[in-house]
C-alpha cells in the first residue's frame, strides 16, 4: 500500500480478494483482506513508521504495565520524534489520531475512541481541517464519558508542544463563539508556578492594559487582537502579550510585558515561546515585531527585514 499508493494499492488488494474466494494463503483470506480494504477506504492506510512506533510502544508497555500517564506520554512523544512522524503528519494529518488510537486509546470500544475514529475519517476525506479538529476534540474532552486520563492525552493530541510533565487542560473562553484554547502551567527560574492562558473576562484584559500603561507602553486593543496572559498562583496577572493578523500568513506581535517583580526569571522567554508554539498551529508563516528590545527577540530567531518594517521570525 505504501509503495503503490492508496488508489493503486486498493486496486491490487481487490484483485487479490477476488482470487482468494474459498482460499487461505499465508493466513490471509478474503474476509481479512476485505476488512482491510474497508479500513483503508474509511481512514486511509497507516504508513510503516507509524506501525513500528506503535509496536515499540506496546512492547514497552508490556514491560511496564504500571507506568504512569506521564511516563507513557514521554515514550509516546519520544517514539513520535524518533520515527519522524511529524513529516507524515504534514501530508496526512489523520495519522496523529491513528497513532494515538494504536497507543493510548487502544480500547476502541470507548466513546472517545469511537469518536476519534470518526474524526480521523473526516480528516482523511478532507471533510474537516486541523483547526476544525480542535473544536471537535474540545467537545469530546468535555463529554461526561471522557476520563481524566483521556482528557490528558486529548490535550497532547492537538497541542504537540505540551510536554508530558506539563499541567495543561483544554478550556473554553467565555466569549460568544465559545473558542477552544489551552491553559498550561509553567515554572520560572525561581521555581515559582504560573498559568498561561487567554483572558476569560474583559476585566482581565483591563488589568493587562493597566500593566502595559504602568511601563509607559501605549496600547490600543481592538476586536482583532488575540491575547495570552500570565497569572500567578494567587491569580494575579503578572504579564501578557497581544498580537493580530496583518494578512493571511503574517502575525504582528504588538507588545509583551512582565511585571517588574518577575523580570530576570525567564518568564518573558517562557511566554514568548508559548505564543510562538500556538501560532505555529495556524496558517501563519511569519511573526513580526517592532524594534523595541531587539536583543530579546533576536535570541528567538527574529531578524531585521526591511520588507516587514521591523524584526521578523519565519515559522
Amino acid at each position: 500500500m505504501q509503495s503503490a499508493g492508496k488508489i493503486k494499492g486498493l486496486e491490487l488488494l481487490k484483485n487479490i480478494s477476488e482470487e482468494l474466494v474459498d482460499k487461505t494463503v499465508f493466513d490471509l483470506d478474503k474476509n481479512r483482506i476485505d476488512e482491510y480494504i474497508i479500513e483503508v477506504e474509511s481512514y486511509g492506510y497507516i504508513p510503516k513508521p507509524v506501525i513500528f512506533a506503535a509496536l515499540r510502544f506496546q512492547r514497552w508497555l508490556d514491560l511496564n504495565p504500571n507506568a504512569s500517564i506521564q511516563s507513557r506520554s514521554e515514550i509516546l512523544q519520544e517514539l513520535y520524534d524518533d520515527y519522524n512522524l511529524h513529516l507524515i503528519y504534514t501530508l496526512h494529518p489523520e495519522i496523529r489520531i491513528r497513532y494515538y488510537l494504536l497507543t493510548c486509546f487502544m480500547n476502541h470500544s470507548t466513546i472517545v475512541a469511537k469518536r476519534l475514529f470518526q474524526l480521523a475519517s473526516h480528516l482523511h476525506h478532507k471533510e474537516i481541517d486541523v483547526l476544525e479538529l480542535e473544536d471537535h476534540v474540545h467537545e469530546l474532552a468535555n463529554h461526561e464519558a471522557c476520563s481524566e486520563e483521556e482528557n490528558y492525552f486529548l490535550t497532547r493530541l492537538i497541542y504537540q508542544h505540551v510536554e508530558s510533565s506539563d499541567y495543561a487542560e483544554l478550556i473554553t473562553q467565555a466569549s460568544g463563539d465559545r473558542k477552544l484554547d489551552l491553559a498550561v502551567k509553567v515554572k520560572n527560574d525561581q521555581e515559582q508556578f504560573f498559568t498561561i492562558r487567554p483572558p476569560f473576562k474583559p476585566k482581565e484584559i483591563a488589568q493587562f492594559h493597566d500593566l502595559l500603561i504602568s511601563y509607559g507602553l501605549a496600547a490600543h486593543f481592538t476586536d482583532d487582537h488575540e491575547f495570552l496572559i500570565i497569572l500567578s498562583e494567587n491569580n494575579n496577572i503578572v504579564g501578557g502579550t497581544f498580537w493580530k493578523w496583518i494578512d493571511e500568513t503574517t502575525i504582528h506581535l504588538e507588545k509583551i510585558a512582565i511585571h517588574e517583580k518577575f523580570t530576570g526569571t525567564r518568564l518573558g522567554n517562557i511566554l514568548l515561546n508559548e505564543m510562538i508554539q500556538r501560532i505555529k498551529k495556524t496558517s501563519a508563516t511569519h511573526v513580526t515585531v517592532g524594534f523595541l528590545k531587539p536583543d530579546f527577540f533576536q535570541k528567538y530567531g527574529f531578524k531585521t527585514d526591511e520588507s516587514f518594517a521591523g524584526l521578523v521570525k519565519e515559522l
